[in-house]
């Protein structure tokens, strides 16, 4: 549904471009069972009109200039169009030129779904500076064995490696293979987080058995080893990977223990600020005994930056995606959507952004935090973790959206309509056609209207179409969810609309 509101909001700007926009939405509605309403619904929206890359401003973040790798240099880009942020695969694929070697390398974005035609970015690619060559894993003579291609296979018939992690330094044990025969010494390779390529670190006599690493002291990392015998006939170095002179190879670890993933533990608090406010990211970590700090990156940071310690500040209005890289090279990200606030519209997009976040995982944390935050407390009262907790969700969008002195403040859905009263945005009718931003309070104690029981649950109009209402509730079925009804169904007790 975002997306769908994304491309909704490209309507002006295809206006000014004399494009014919034509939006489709049919709606599924299954019955509603119940008092709770297992109502479900399947929208689609079709757009009939495209946008045409080369015509328009289009905006591409995270181009930089590279090294080359011996092997295609990609880069990790965001693409904008009239604020929209695109999604590879889907609205654009990205084709390259010329990015291997050397030079300049071309990268082409092409149009796809509601984007047609292309256009061209280039960034440079420089040899490395390392005086360490490059060995392919193919049997070749070479004047030096610095430097090495992965993959390397395991021998069976090549001899044993033992390594053994220390206190700062990792030691090699190994033994000599059967038909290891007429070599000079062994070369000893490693590679680290099983990057590409493996760089020669020793060089040993042929009767040698061992080897300390004293340089595989940095935390958080892997370490892998090779041990391959060579024969050196005055003028080259012969090395065959893989066969008779390849000695084997192990992966061990530094004395330090790695982070294998991490997990938000508070989404909610981090999937949508006000323009000029913060909030910083709770993280926890699957490893094997050591944390060691997350790299972390925003994708877009005129939107929102981000620090060392996860503390995302919002500077403008839009989207951006906060990357965590860890020691290991693996990246966990989330999208952060950042409002100007003041409006029922923020408070609408606030709470699409927590669709799907419940008591599973204990993803509504975050959601009451946001509630309880804000002194003094309406009647004194902290929302528990345990609480029905659709009111504090509605409520925590107002605070967070920045419109809870329009709307007042409440966990409790009757006393919240008598405040939506007092604010004069209370609307006595459960059989209008609302508008997207409305509060809308349902009754579980009637079922036909006029409905004027005490209300009992709340939420938040999202869309009406066809004669249909398309809804967003905390607390429904435990989670911050989606409801599809029909206008003046029976259940609904009223609406407040901000002024």
């Amino acid at each position: 549904m975002e997306k769908n509101n994304q491309r909704i909001g490209r309507l002006a700007a295809l206006l000014v471009l004399a494009l014919a926009l034509t939006l489709a939405v049919p709606v599924k509605a299954q019955a509603l069972s119940g008092a709770e309403g297992e109502a479900q619904a399947v929208v689609q929206v079709a757009v009939a009109g495209q946008v045409n890359l080369s015509t328009v401003d289009v905006d591409v973040q995270g181009i930089v200039n590279k090294k080359c790798t011996g092997k295609e240099v990609k880069q990790d880009i965001t693409v904008t169009v009239d604020g929209v942020v695109l999604t590879e695969g889907v609205d654009y694929t990205v084709s390259y030129e010329n990015n291997i070697n050397a030079g300049t390398a071309t990268m082409r974005i092409t149009g796809k779904g509601d984007y047609t035609g292309s256009i061209k970015k280039t960034f440079k690619l420089t040899s490395r500076t390392s005086t360490r060559r490059t060995i392919s894993c193919i049997d070749i003579t070479f004047k030096k064995a610095v430097l090495y291609d992965a993959p390397l296979k395991a021998n069976n018939n090549a001899g044993n490696l033992k390594v053994t992690g220390q206190r700062s330094s990792i030691k090699l044990n190994w033994t000599k293979a059967a038909n290891l025969t007429g070599i000079d010494g062994y070369i000893i390779v490693r590679r680290i987080n099983k990057q590409s390529r493996w760089y020669q670190i020793a060089t040993v006599g042929k009767n040698a058995t061992t080897y300390t690493d004293t340089t595989a002291n940095q935390k958080d990392t892997f370490y892998q080893y090779s041990i391959l015998g060579y024969k050196n006939d005055g003028k080259y170095i012969h090395v065959t990977p893989g066969a008779t002179f390849w000695a084997g190879a192990v992966t061990t670890k530094s004395t330090k223990k790695n982070v294998y993933s991490v997990t938000v533990t508070n989404p909610a608090a981090v999937s949508a600020l006000r323009k000029g406010t913060s909030a910083t990211t709770k993280t926890s970590m699957i490893s094997n005994g050591y944390n060691k700090g997350i790299r972390w990156r925003s994708s877009n940071t005129s939107v929102a930056t981000v620090d060392s310690t996860g503390k995302i500040s919002a500077k403008k209005a839009g989207t951006t995606t906060i990357s965590m890289r860890l020691a290991t090279g693996r990246v966990f990200s989330f999208k952060l959507t950042v409002v100007n606030g003041g409006t029922a519209k923020d408070m609408l997009t606030v709470m699409q952004t927590w669709v799907g976040f419940g008591t599973a995982g204990g993803k509504h944390k975050a959601i009451i935090d946001i509630y309880n935050s804000v002194q003094p407390l309406p009647v004194g009262y902290k929302v528990k973790y345990t609480d029905q907790w659709c009111d504090a969700c509605v409520t925590a969008a107002a605070i967070r959206a920045g419109v809870s002195g329009k709307t007042g403040r409440e966990c409790g859905v009757w006393r919240h309509v008598n405040i939506f009263k007092e604010k004069g945005i209370w609307i006595e009718d459960g059989t209008i056609t609302p508008k997207p931003g409305d509060i809308i309070v349902f009754s579980w104690h009637m079922s036909q209207q006029p409905n004027n029981a005490e209300g009992c649950h709340i939420g938040i109009v999202e869309s009406v179409k066809d004669g249909k209402i398309t809804t967003i509730e905390g607390n429904y079925s435990n989670t911050v969810k989606r409801r599809t009804i029909p206008v003046g169904w029976g259940y609904i007790r009223g609406y407040a609309r901000i002024k």
